[in-house]
Order: C-alpha cells, then sequence, then structure tokens
C-alpha cells in the first residue's frame, strides 16, 4: 500500500497547484482533494495527518484570504480528532501569517464547542500583531465567539489593552448593551 505522506499529500498538493485557477471552483477541488487521499490509504490516522499536511500546504502556497477562510473551516471540522489541537498550537506559531490566520478563525463556527481559553489564549498572543489579516483574524474570531458569549469577548476585548483597534471594532460589532445581561448556557451546565 503506498503511504499518503508520500503518495497522496504530494499528488493532492501538485493537483490542487495545477487545477485551482478560480475561487469558484475551489469547494468542489477540495471536496475532490479529500476523496483523493482516501483513495491512496484507508488508516484514518495516515488519512488526518495527510490531510492536515495538504491544507497546510495549501494555506502556504494558494495564500489569500478567501481561500484561507475556507481551508480553516475544513481545518475546524477536524478539531474534535486526537492531536488537531496540538496541531493548531504549533500553527499559531507558524512563520506564515495564513497559517496563523488559521489558527485563530478555525473554531469561528464551533458556537458552545469553541475551546474558549485556546481562543482568548491566541488572540492575546497575536493581539499587537500589526498584520491587517491577523487582527482581522482576531476580530472575527471574537465575534463569532460573541454570538454564544457576548459579556466573555467584550470583558476579554476591555482587559487586552494590547488588541489592535480593527480587532476590538469587529470583535464588538454585533454586542448590544442587552446582549451582554443575557448569560450563556454552556457544555458544563448541560
Amino acid at each position: 500500500m503506498k503511504t499518503c505522506e508520500s503518495v497522496s499529500t504530494q499528488r493532492v498538493i501538485f493537483w490542487f497547484s495545477t487545477k485551482l485557477q478560480t475561487r469558484r471552483t475551489l469547494r468542489w477541488h477540495i471536496c475532490h482533494a479529500v476523496t483523493l487521499i482516501f483513495v491512496f490509504d484507508t488508516s484514518y490516522n495516515d488519512i488526518q495527518q495527510s490531510l492536515v499536511s495538504a491544507v497546510k500546504e495549501l494555506v502556504v502556497s494558494k495564500s489569500w484570504w478567501d481561500t484561507v477562510d475556507y481551508l480553516a473551516s475544513i481545518v475546524g471540522n477536524t478539531l474534535t480528532h486526537e492531536g488537531m489541537l496540538d496541531v493548531m498550537d504549533d500553527w499559531i506559531k507558524d512563520d506564515s501569517i495564513w497559517v496563523r490566520r488559521v489558527a485563530i478563525i478555525c473554531q469561528n463556527k464551533r458556537k458552545i464547542k469553541t475551546d474558549v481559553k485556546r481562543l482568548f489564549q491566541y488572540c492575546k498572543e497575536h493581539a499587537s500583531d500589526g498584520e491587517f489579516f491577523i487582527a482581522k483574524a482576531i476580530g472575527w474570531s471574537l465575534r463569532s465567539y460573541a454570538y454564544t458569549d457576548p459579556s466573555a469577548v467584550r470583558r476579554f476585548v476591555e482587559e487586552t489593552n494590547e488588541l489592535q483597534n480593527l480587532s476590538k471594532r469587529e470583535a464588538l460589532k454585533n454586542i448590544s448593551k442587552k446582549e451582554i445581561k443575557k448569560e450563556p448556557k454552556l457544555l458544563s451546565e448541560e
């Protein structure tokens, strides 16, 4: 059997680099690539590793917000898999702004399943980063979580002095004073 790392990831990356000409077809191409990974190896852990490697390579090689943000949603869907949060802990320290952006926004759709401690930690680590796409990602991720717990987001913004103004504006964009009074129902309360 061919290994994922030596065959699948390389073929998927090559395939992406030759086929991704338009944003319009990106989602179809990603689904196709994931299918290719399954064809080359049936070991779940190898598939996950191969997918993570393929996504990171795409993030680095096809670096722009529209592509990267969609890839971040794929990563977000894998966060419950063993070791994925550790991978994000590595990605948040990466030299590439796009890889760091994925680590910041990958939880955007997780709502009450958001790892809040990790989200705030990532945002705090990069709060003073002047890079537009990082500041925007921080604001966007905080705003996404604000739909679940607006009080926590407002508190975080108020307590994090080094946060860029862009991040603050984005984070607080949809929080009204009356929403702050509502207390969220957290998983630990169920």
